[in-house]
């Protein structure tokens, strides 16, 4: 999910922390070889998990890939969205948990 990656980029510095969690559509994508082999090749430098088990995706309800959430620092979930598109709404809640964690 390359609009992830340039959030991390971009937000890091900030204070931004991001975890991804990889849960396979299909068997293919269990292996952990070529997991580690793409988060290599796309340049990704967050922790990415891999839920093989479909732990997290059950915990956190989803029903659809991608799925994302913003957590904030008491670990309450801020934002959450299923599919494509309304990057930027997650943009600005990043912004606005990372101006509120700074004192702005």
């Amino acid at each position: 999910m390359p609009h992830v990656k340039e959030l991390y980029d971009k937000y890091a510095k900030d204070g931004l922390v991001i975890i991804g969690v990889h849960t396979p559509r299909i068997d293919y994508e269990k292996d952990i070889p070529k997991i580690k082999e793409a988060v290599v090749k796309k340049g990704i430098k967050y922790p990415v998990v891999v839920d093989n088990k479909y732990q997290i995706w059950s915990d956190y309800l989803c029903n659809t890939w991608p799925s994302h959430f913003v957590v904030d620092q008491e670990g309450v979930i801020q934002l959450s969205h299923s599919g494509t598109e309304r990057y930027e709404d997650t943009e600005k809640v990043i912004q606005r948990l990372l101006a509120k964690g700074s004192g702005k």
